[in-house]
């Protein structure tokens, strides 16, 4: 401990930190209830209701939408593997369980994000990917995943500009997005270029933070920019990867519109596309899980707003939630049971509660998800 810190400022302080938690946990836990009660079960008993009005249901598209959203979880399986060091990743089919198991565990907790990308570093480091190439690979993924979302929102604001209502707070909040996303892009290519420059810029910004985080923070810039120029110095695998992160997003989008078309209405594919990167980014908020409730609520009015019948729009949005949302969850319970018992050479490594404990450790002690100690 340094010199000038008492264990009883220290207690304090860990104190303050343990009731901000618990602060935290409860108006999480207070706003998912809310939208599960005044957002969620409503969308559902809508649902119900409109089955028995809906009655041109195309089973078979209901099937195409199934796939698409399968071949989406494989595209974005695809990107992993594709920021991965090509000489340390594990094969395919491994990179897309331990994918499955982490967008599982996003999906079935508020600000599941951290644990989801400990899981998948703690399992890729078990399949033999060295530390530092796992952090990287995963960072550089989740950088262009995002990126591609802000690039697909901008592209459905543009195109359906027209369509949208003549209030301006539509145009508004739209082209705040775009400058957002924009703003994203822009420092991400000077970073690129000046990463010493930018280093040193982010630094100085976090030493006001509170809780003596600047050396973290920094540290996870610099992570960062390492893996998205080690990506970007070999322009055949970042053209691969970019490929793959908005082929993710366009199989989901598909997927949308062909559960609106099995529901008997053939949606217009640019407010489509705005509505769905809308949510998808709204989704990303650490509120309630996956945005459960946050995206329902959002995609029903909005379809409806722009002319899509009400049951169809409850209906469709429900449809491709079940399959975009819910069926990851049981999908990743089994791909992480499988990835925990077995190694990569075939040997059981977790067969054993001393094993477990490891691995909720590991999960722990993540560089991705580590919070320096205050020492």
């Amino acid at each position: 401990m340094d010199r000038g810190v008492t264990p009883v400022a220290t207690a304090e302080w860990e104190g303050r930190v343990s009731a901000a938690r618990v602060i935290r946990l409860v108006v999480v836990v207070a706003l998912a209830a809310l939208l599960v009660v005044f957002v969620v079960m409503p969308q559902w008993r809508d649902a119900v209701h409109a089955i028995g009005v809906v009655s041109n249901v195309s089973a078979p598209l209901l099937l195409v939408g199934l796939g698409l959203e399968l071949l989406s979880l494989c595209a974005y399986a695809r990107l992993t593997s594709t920021a991965l060091d090509p000489s340390s990743r594990p094969r395919f089919w491994r990179v897309a369980r331990i994918d499955v198991a982490g967008v599982g565990i996003s999906n079935s907790m508020p600000g599941g994000g951290p644990a989801s990308l400990a899981l998948r570093f703690h399992l890729l480091t078990r399949s033999g990917t060295p530390g530092s190439a796992a952090v990287g690979g995963i960072t550089a993924e989740v950088v262009l995943s995002n990126l591609a979302l802000g690039a697909l929102f901008g592209t459905g604001l543009l195109s359906s500009v027209a369509a949208l209502p003549s209030a301006p707070y539509y145009r508004l909040a739209g082209a705040f997005m775009v400058g957002v996303f924009g703003t994203a892009v822009g420092g991400l290519a000077f970073a690129l270029a000046r990463p010493a420059i930018t280093l040193r810029a982010v630094h100085r910004v976090a030493k006001r933070l509170p809780g003596d985080r600047a050396g973290y923070v920094t540290h996870a810039f610099a992570q960062t920019i390492r893996a998205v120029r080690a990506l970007a110095g070999n322009p055949r695998r970042f053209a691969a990867a970019v490929f793959w992160a908005a082929t993710n997003w366009a199989l989901d989008v598909a997927a949308l519109w062909v559960m609106f078309a099995a529901f008997g209405t053939i949606a217009p594919l640019a407010p489509l596309v705005l509505v769905y990167a809308l949510a998808a980014i709204l989704a990303l908020l650490p509120i309630t899980p996956g945005g459960v409730g946050i995206v329902e609520g959002v995609m029903v009015p909005a379809f409806a707003a722009m002319g899509t019948p009400h049951g169809v729009a409850v209906l469709g949005v429900t449809a491709w939630r079940l399959v975009q949302y819910w069926m990851p969850m049981p999908l990743g319970a089994f791909a992480g049971a499988s990835l925990m018992t077995h190694r990569a050479d075939g040997q059981g490594v977790l067969r054993s509660r001393r094993n477990w404990r490891g691995l909720l450790r590991g999960i722990r002690t993540s560089p991705l998800t580590r919070k320096p100690s205050r020492s």
